[in-house]
């Protein structure tokens, strides 16, 4: 191919736009696992410190707990290792190096929308396209959707996205309606692909649409894909309306969980989605982060005022983009494309409340109409002087972010600074001291945030447990067992104190814990008898698994049965029954053993999850074997 004054910035571009992105990024892969990227990256020590046999691969793929289990985004942890513990260094790098693939889609995107379009040179087409994949990807509110390691799902399932909007590109350029087909159906497959990674792949529908309506703007070819388009996307929102009706009886169960109603999540969204968008186009580093737990919660449409403005900002900037989009279709475009990518996650489903990786492709329109409007008004010198100083102040924010991401005491210090009455940034905080050796900084941190945390039971359940498992010589908290459980008593539902109860129970009644077994049951029990937690079917069980261990450490056989039943019930999950027969095994009761064993093979022959219903035959198979042996070796004996 001869390389021209045309081609060779094609060839040199993308290259370039790699290179830039990751010298801003590369800081931060020595950064720390966050939030819940322990919980499930533990998942990789299988059932010996690591993943080396098909049955625990296939209990990694099947260990999701959402509406697909996104079993492509647990299968992409062994690219970086198949044990825990685990650095996070190879998977931070990895989660890099899928940045940059999709900014390398983001460009050949771009550059295959504005070659469709017809209004633009090749030349201008490649320099555009950069600039917006260029910004998409350096933009500060990217850095929590790459560093937050499990976000691996946010970034696989835009890559299918992505993969799948590019193919639609090629579908709209064919002259055959057959060859068109042909692409739409493999675009099509990748977003279906893209489920399994996470379920925000179902938003490429939108994409497509608002992908179509431009298209059909501007060309008026192959009518028929936009139409397909719009009929897909009026087909999943009336799915989305009839799931939120079938679920609406649960709704109030799977809220919960959460501090906010399902009318307060919608309330506050408008001024999350808000703060979006200022955070997309204006960064503030204060702002910017993991840790949004204490988020303002919108109590009415006028408490906090803001929320009614914010929304009456969203709604009127939608009406008006639809009003003009005949005469600004751009507008009309971007404004779709961003508020579409977030009607799964910013709606009516019991999410928590402020995530930025939530914008991770959602904000791809907004910064198409940002490039392609400066560039219609200004040209070309003018809207160089206009974006290149601003593409620099956005690359400098990231990079800044992305150092301070890559050193944790730096980074949690931080948050913690910025967000004094976040638990979950104080307990980080806590804890690195404690890494550190810095006990009195520790206790500092924790006394401090007394002041700010009042009705968190996991805030005080982790003094407590810092106070009593070999850290201090000297009292860190200053409160007994009983105070503690009246803490426990009022407490409202948050995570921290399930991760807490289960750190608790592996150590309590050892020489590294002084909480004795009569203590840890006490604890167990004052969170069962609270409604915040007992109401709420994945703590319950949680809070019950627990139970099961402390009896199995008393040899209590009975009451461990029975929490293992209870939690099947809650849970359905058979490897609950599994456990139960095992134990009675080891009690000698084979004939009960084998009853538990029969009705899990009944419930996992009903299984239509396919990957579900094989991880659990093997189990079974393993656990029959096990049984076996053990009544074999008790024939003998007798």
């Amino acid at each position: 191919m001869r390389i021209d004054r045309f081609s060779l910035p094609c060839l040199l571009m993308p290259f370039l736009l790699l290179v830039a992105v990751y010298i801003l990024y590369a800081p931060g892969v020595t950064g720390p696992f966050l939030l819940d990227d322990p919980i499930h990256f533990q998942k990789l020590s299988g059932n010996d410190g690591e993943i080396d046999t098909t049955g625990e691969v296939l209990e990694l793929v099947g260990s999701g707990s959402s509406a697909t289990g996104r079993p492509l985004s647990f299968l992409s942890l062994l690219i970086d290792d198949n044990a825990w513990p685990a650095p996070p260094l190879e998977f931070k790098i990895t989660n890099v190096m899928i940045h940059l693939l999709n900014t390398l889609l983001v460009f050949w995107f771009a550059y295959r929308l504005l070659t469709l379009l017809s209004r633009y040179s090749t030349i201008e087409s490649v320099l555009l396209s950069s600039a917006i994949a260029l910004i998409w990807a350096v933009a500060p509110i990217q850095v929590s959707s790459v560093f937050m390691t499990i976000q691996r799902m946010t970034l696989l399932a835009g890559t299918m996205s992505l993969l799948s909007l590019l193919l639609l590109t090629f579908a709209w350029s064919q002259s055959e309606r057959n060859k068109s087909l042909i692409f739409v159906l493999v675009a099509g497959l990748a977003a279906f692909v893209g489920l399994f990674f996470k379920e925000t792949a179902i938003s490429t529908v939108f994409f497509a649409g608002c992908v179509g309506f431009l298209i059909q703007h501007y060309k008026k070819e192959h009518p028929y894909l936009y139409r397909t388009a719009l009929v897909f996307s009026a087909l999943l929102i009336l799915a989305l309306l009839i799931y939120y009706l079938l679920s609406i009886s649960r709704m109030d169960e799977l809220y919960a969980k959460r501090t906010f109603t399902m009318t307060e999540r919608i309330l506050t969204e408008g001024r999350i989605l808000l703060d979006y968008i200022v955070q997309i186009f204006v960064p503030r580093m204060s702002e910017t982060g993991a840790f949004h737990d204490n988020y303002i919660v919108s109590d009415s449409l006028f408490s906090p005022v803001t929320t009614f403005w914010s929304w009456f900002f969203i709604l009127t900037f939608a009406v008006i983009s639809f009003v003009v989009r005949k005469r600004l279709p751009l507008l009309f475009f971007g404004v779709v494309w961003y508020l579409s990518g977030h009607l799964l996650e910013s709606t009516f489903l019991p999410l928590e409340l402020y995530f930025e990786h939530r914008n991770y492709l959602p904000s791809l329109g907004l910064w198409i109409i940002l490039v392609l409007g400066i560039y219609r008004l200004l040209r070309v010198k003018a809207a160089l002087a206009v974006f290149v100083p601003y593409a620099l102040l956005l690359s400098f924010v990231t990079f800044t972010s992305s150092n301070t991401w890559g050193q944790p005491g730096v980074l949690f210090h931080s948050w913690l600074r910025d967000n004094p009455e976040s638990l979950r940034a104080r307990i980080e905080v806590i804890r690195y001291e404690l890494q550190q050796q810095r006990a009195g900084e520790a206790q500092r941190i924790f006394l401090d945030g007394q002041n700010y945390i009042q009705k968190d039971a996991g805030y005080y359940l982790y003094g407590f447990i810092v106070d009593r498992c070999n850290y201090f010589d000297n009292t860190f908290v200053n409160y007994n067992l009983d105070e503690l459980l009246d803490k426990i008593g009022i407490g409202k539902f948050e995570h921290a104190s399930l991760e807490g109860l289960n750190w608790l129970t592996e150590r309590a009644g050892t020489d590294r814990c002084d909480v004795s077994l009569e203590e840890l049951e006490q604890i167990l029990q004052e969170y069962l008898s609270n409604e915040a937690f007992s109401e709420v079917t994945g703590a319950r069980v949680s809070i019950e698994n627990n139970m099961v261990k402390l009896a199995s450490k008393r040899g209590d056989l009975d009451k461990a049965v029975r929490y293992l039943d209870s939690n099947y019930q809650l849970s359905g999950d058979v490897g609950y029954l599994l456990n139960a027969a095992y134990l009675l095994a080891t009690a000698d009761l084979f004939e009960q053993s084998r009853d538990m064993l029969e009705q899990a093979r009944v419930d996992i022959d009903q299984s239509i999850n396919p990957i579900e219903r094989r991880k659990n035959e093997l189990e079974l198979a393993d656990t029959k074997r096990v049984i076996d042996a053990l009544e074999d070796r008790k024939t003998k004996a007798d």
